[in-house]
């Protein structure tokens, strides 16, 4: 058998080096990776005219990638890759999880160039998912090529491909690993009743699950080992019913799931070096409170794209050809995707469901999954109930489906190969006839969502040719499957074999080539560029973080690769105190925090004195004949909770009111179903002024995809002075989250008005002075809690104090020299109790770090400011990724304050001697210091990590010495 198992293994290695062969073949001046997503942005643009190959594979190149450089040059420096201090003024990095730091995936990255290991990490990944699947299946006894099959099947699902570059894929060969193992632990205890015999295959469980946890990505690893339990439990009842319920028998199955149980035990110890920062991490982030609700479920209106993935265009297409067009994101619609030919073979399988337990198994494992994926039945909402399953996105279970349905693959292949009864046959026709209705209806639900589309007429000719000949094509594979699963019904062994060859040449079509440049190939010159304008920054702001405005940015966290410190961090965590200071002090929006706005009191919070941008920054006297500047003032909040109304109150400083606006976000949602509706009343009288309810898919239709809702009304001419209150509700079917963010202004024409009106009186804020009152005063509130947020736009920062540093062709650098930087001393402090109460002065567009610090310890009494504050700037010196040094000289008692987010594991020494670190304007660091010249040293040694390092280290030994003990007994 051995000799069989190496050929199958030789096969799909080769078949790997194939799907990879444009990498290979262009190896000496390409990168396999994305990261030419850096030419849609100007200031890392080498070529003006380039256009990202797929920039929905984005991941990899703004996360993964600049973080393993990272890792590889603190590693090659003898430190440990605890800190990344390069985003979000510094965030985990080792706790984060998916840098991988441990992966055995991530090995050639420490080892090699980039570009080797770009490509050996993908084909180590992609070799052990299909490997590791036909070893199980050949432990099932099926044939080599039903084997080959199945574990081509998995190899090149959606979910596989698709997150080829992401950790995922390599978490998730954790699942045919583990239960392969498994099966070969029940196959040895089945065959001489000795739990002993079994050690090797447990030690491979061990080093399966181990490994899997040190793999790069939490929840795909967390379903991956769902599944390996589930397959525990099927096994562990077909042992105890193969004893027949002797009593002997029965303590031999309990001692071998004991042993299981310790061996899974073990891994879990072995990663705890990796789980304790990152729950550690997990529970200061902001991950627990945007998954707050149950996760959205897969579109129904999707399922024909498990069929035919494209009938929205091609994923590493990068050209968007409709306004109307979704974006083609595999990621979110078909990581569940096996293709046609694959699910038929599955039905094949599946129709001998009563003959072998494991065939039951995954056909009620792909049955389950696809009642959860899809909410059927109120499955979902059932199964998310269960703890780790409720926060996790639906399309992170998906390897659990489709490893499902390659496993049937193999059966269903196995069957048509060996079939040799009329009742074996009968199932088979059953398949048939399910097949080719599928099929039908498939194809008819693709050409009524192009139809539906119109995509025809609000298309290229040759998008929609494109589109056409996809569905054409996938069309006539599909019929030359059920054609060659009829055909073997009928003809000797020697054709089904052949016509079992031409089935894999027809699942790799619908596999292998359909997605094999979803993971692009790109020239040398775009894998992270060093530009005129990452050069330009780097030289003017050092080791200094900065603030770029504008979408047209530097995608976090790829400024690693340009030695550039941000503001933004894109991670899949973020520390939670300091992302809502980004979004209420600097406008940051989205996953890649894009920085919208700027302030004075922002900029001194968080240390900030440089700032990029692509117009000259105005004066506030000049704002109103700047029409080109767009300043509206506009009031933007956070996540809203789901089933909730949020109410808005305005006051209108200007007669004439006639419009109020809202921009919701439709992100996750049904547009069929969910609807918002706008009420405006009269605060004074409760007078119903107007209301209007909107189908989300029809603000998407109307406005082009800006999703704005516009309640217009007659004119109100003693609208001055007044106050309103917008009511904003989200309604449907249940209570699924409807809108996740909104803001709300006034039209845009009675603003100008309003701006005009407003610019000869200075003062601190757009619209704003300090004798007469605000343009428009906003307060939003759900409920009776007031929601956080701020003005979009401040002009109160003082633009005599910006001091242009250098010009980059359509981009500004500019130094506000108002600025303390990233360390000060300050005297007078506010010192609260609770930590709710410091956020409520922080988030105050008022509030201005220079004149005041607060400091909110739990337990400590309310103290205000006694008088004017000394302020002195500090040195602040970045010693290395973790460390970091502070010196200051002051002639009063005070406290340095330090933009380092406040976070577990950061230790000071103040001259030497330990120091005690504050929490300090919600998110950072203070020290109390005493008059004279200080050194403050910060260092960052998390507990977490050593803990969980000693945690594995005794779980290893522990695991090592029980394999010797056992592997002696065997032998």
């Amino acid at each position: 058998m051995a000799r069989p198992n190496v050929r199958g293994l030789l096969f799909l290695a080769v078949l790997t080096l194939f799907f990879l062969r444009e990498p290979i073949l262009r190896f000496g001046s390409t990168y396999y990776s994305s990261a030419d997503l850096s030419q849609g942005w100007t200031l890392t643009r080498a070529l003006p005219t380039e256009i990202p190959s797929n920039v929905i594979v984005s991941d990899p190149a703004v996360q993964m990638q600049p973080w393993l450089m990272f890792v590889r040059s603190e590693l090659s420096q003898g430190r440990w890759p605890l800190w990344n201090p390069f985003n979000g003024l510094g965030a985990p990095l080792f706790a984060n999880y998916q840098s991988g730091v441990l992966s055995l995936f991530n090995l050639p990255f420490l080892l090699l160039g980039m570009r080797v290991a770009l490509l050996l990490s993908c084909f180590l990944k992609l070799f052990a998912l299909g490997g590791f699947t036909f070893l199980y299946l050949r432990s099932l006894k099926l044939g080599v090529l039903p084997a080959v099959l199945g574990g081509m099947a998995f190899e090149y699902s959606g979910h596989n491909i698709v997150l080829l570059g992401y950790p995922h894929a390599g978490a998730m060969a954790t699942l045919p690993a583990g239960i392969l193992c498994l099966e070969l632990a029940a196959a040895r205890m089945t065959a001489t009743g000795n739990v002993r015999t079994c050690m090797p295959a447990l030690l491979g469980l061990f080093a399966s699950l181990g490994l899997g946890a040190l793999a790069g990505h939490p929840e795909a690893f967390y379903f991956s080992a769902v599944g390996i339990a589930l397959y525990a439990l099927v096994r562990i009842a077909v042992l105890a019913f193969a004893g027949g319920g002797r009593p002997h028998w029965t303590r031999k199955v309990l001692g071998w799931t004991s042993c299981v149980a310790l061996a899974a035990l073990l891994a879990a110890g072995v990663g705890a070096i990796q789980f304790l920062p990152f729950f550690e991490y997990l529970e200061l982030s902001s991950m627990l409170r945007v998954r707050a609700g149950e996760q959205t479920p897969l579109y129904r209106v999707n399922w024909p794209l498990h069929l035919f993935p494209d009938i929205y265009g091609a994923a590493p297409d990068h050209r968007r050809p409709s306004p109307f067009l979704p974006l083609p994101n595999y990621e979110a619609s078909i990581t569940d995707y096996a293709g046609a030919t694959a699910l038929l073979l599955a039905l094949v399988g599946a129709a001998g469901w009563r003959r072998q337990w494991f065939t039951r198994a995954f056909v009620f494992g792909a049955v389950g999954w696809i009642l959860y994926g899809y909410n059927l039945f109120d499955f979902g909402h059932l199964l998310g109930r269960i703890p780790g399953v409720g926060i996790a996105p639906i399309n992170r279970s998906q390897g659990l489906y489709l490893f499902a349905v390659a496993c049937l693959v193999g059966i269903g292949a196995d069957r048509l190969l060996n079939r040799d009864t009329v009742k074996g046959r009968a199932g088979v026709w059953i398949a048939l006839l399910l097949g080719g209705l599928g099929l039908a209806a498939a194809h008819s639900g693709a050409v009524s969502r192009i139809v539906g589309m119109d995509l025809e007429r609000t298309t290229s000719p040759e998008f929609f040719a494109t589109v056409m000949w996809h569905v054409i094509w996938i069309t006539a594979s599909a019929v030359a499957s059920l054609v060659c699963v009829w055909l073997m019904l009928f003809v000797q062994r020697k054709a089904r074999v052949l016509l079992a060859i031409v089935l894999g040449a027809l699942l790799w079509f619908q596999t292998g080539h359909l997605l094999e440049n979803y993971n692009p190939t790109i020239p040398d010159r775009f894998f992270f560029p060093r530009t005129f304008h990452t050069t330009g920054i780097r030289n003017a702001v050092g080791d200094e973080p900065v603030v770029i405005v504008g979408a047209d940015t530097i995608p976090p966290c790829t400024n690693i690769a340009y030695d550039l410190t941000m503001l933004p961090n894109y991670d899949a965590l973020g520390i939670y105190e300091v992302d809502r200071l980004l979004v209420s002090k600097f406008q940051a929006q989205g996953n890649w925090q894009i920085t919208l706005g700027y302030h004075s009191d922002g900029m001194s919070l968080l240390g900030v004195r440089h700032v990029v941008v692509t117009k000259p920054i105005p004066h506030l006297s000049e704002v109103s004949r700047r029409e080109d500047w767009g300043l509206e003032q506009e009031y933007r909040t956070g996540p809203i909770e789901p089933g909730r109304s949020v109410k808005q109150q305005i006051l209108s400083v200007a007669p004439g009111l006639r419009s109020v606006s809202a921009w919701i976000e439709r992100e996750g949602l049904h547009q069929s179903e969910a609807r918002v509706r706008l009420t405006l009343r009269d605060s004074a009288t409760n007078t119903l002024v107007a209301t209007r309810q909107w189908r989300l898919e029809e603000m998407l239709l109307n406005n082009r995809g800006d999703n704005r809702a516009t309640l217009r009304f007659d004119p109100i001419p003693d609208s001055k002075g007044r106050q309103y209150t917008l009511v904003i509700e989200g309604e449907g079917t249940n209570s699924e989250r409807h809108f996740k963010a909104l803001g709300s202004r006034a039209a845009a024409k009675l603003w100008r008005q309003r701006l005009q009106a407003a610019s000869a009186m200075g003062g601190n804020f757009l619209g704003s002075s300090a004798t007469s009152p605000p343009m428009a005063s906003y307060t939003v509130h759900d409920g009776d809690q007031r929601l956080p947020g701020s003005l979009l736009i401040d002009c109160g920062y003082g633009a005599d104090n910006f001091e242009l540093v250098d010009t980059l062709a359509d981009h500004l650098v500019y130094r506000w020299n108002a600025g303390l930087g990233r360390a000060f001393f300050i005297d007078q402090v506010l010192t609260v109790g609770l930590e709710g109460q410091a956020w409520e002065w922080v988030r105050e567009d008022q509030f201005d770090p220079r004149k005041m610090l607060v400091i909110s310890e739990p337990g400590l009494p309310t103290r205000t400011p006694s008088g004017s504050a000394h302020v002195r700037e500090a040195s602040y010196e970045r010693l290395h990724a973790s460390a970091v040094q502070v010196r200051c000289e002051n002639a009063e008692s005070g406290y340095v304050y330090i933009a380092q987010p406040f976070y577990p594991g950061w230790k000071a020494t103040l001259d030497g001697q330990p120091a005690p670190i504050l929490r300090a304007n919600t998110a950072f660091m203070a020290v109390p210091v005493g008059p004279g010249k200080h050194t403050l040293r910060l260092e960052y040694q998390p507990e977490s990590f050593r803990k969980g390092a000693w945690t594995s280290a005794a779980a290893l030994l522990m695991a090592l010495v029980l394999a010797a003990l056992g592997w002696r007994r065997v032998v």
